[in-house]
């Protein structure tokens, strides 16, 4: 049985993302084997441990 407001978002429910972190090689490779395209939007974040 489905309710009219059983698509409608909660106002105290938080979704959690779970990060991975991967260098250059690793960023490659899911290119490489089709993991993920050139076409996908992804986030570079730059590695603050060199300063």
């Amino acid at each position: 049985m489905h309710f009219a407001d059983d698509n409608i978002a909660k106002p105290n429910t938080m979704t959690q993302t779970r990060v991975r972190l991967w260098n250059v090689d690793e960023y490659h490779r899911m290119l490489e084997t089709g993991i993920i395209t050139v076409d996908e939007r992804v986030e570079l974040i730059g590695d603050n441990s060199h300063r």
